[in-house]
């Protein structure tokens, strides 16, 4: 896997110079799940950002019914609030098939913050935007209920 061009596809890093993306991949560390596995737990603590590299991951609330929020494939990651807060996970993720995920940890985002104060804020309003856009589809889901 050449992460510097994998990279240049993850939508997160979308925004951030071209240039800077050898920087990001060498902060990444890589991680093999089997099918089935939980990679995180909803109200776990958390300090990684996860890209599913590899597979298909499952995004869940652990409530009763159990809800699916959405289902990640390659290219596309979770855990993101972790680099920004310290609240607990909101939601519990698994492997829906043998997975690999890049995954980069909080501490490493906070370096990469003070060296490069433009790339940081390109993720940023990144993930503000996926924010939103979860935001949206859960209103959505709630008209549709009434």
């Amino acid at each position: 896997l050449n992460r510097i061009l994998f990279l240049r596809k993850v939508p997160v890093f979308a925004d951030i110079n071209p240039a800077d993306l050898p920087l990001v991949a060498n902060l990444l560390s890589e991680q093999r799940f089997e099918a089935g596995q939980t990679i995180i737990r909803e109200g776990d603590a958390g300090d990684i950002l996860y890209i599913v590299a590899d597979g298909a991951v499952r995004v869940f609330h652990q409530a009763s019914p159990e809800t699916t929020l959405s289902i990640l494939e390659t290219g596309e990651c979770f855990g993101e609030l972790a680099l920004l807060d310290d609240e607990p996970r909101s939601a519990t993720v698994e492997t829906t098939k043998h997975s690999t995920c890049l995954l980069l940890r909080k501490s490493d985002f906070e370096q990469l913050l003070h060296a490069r104060p433009g790339m940081a804020m390109a993720i940023i309003r990144t993930l503000s935007r996926r924010f939103r856009d979860l935001l949206g589809k859960v209103e959505e889901r709630q008209q549709h209920r009434t």
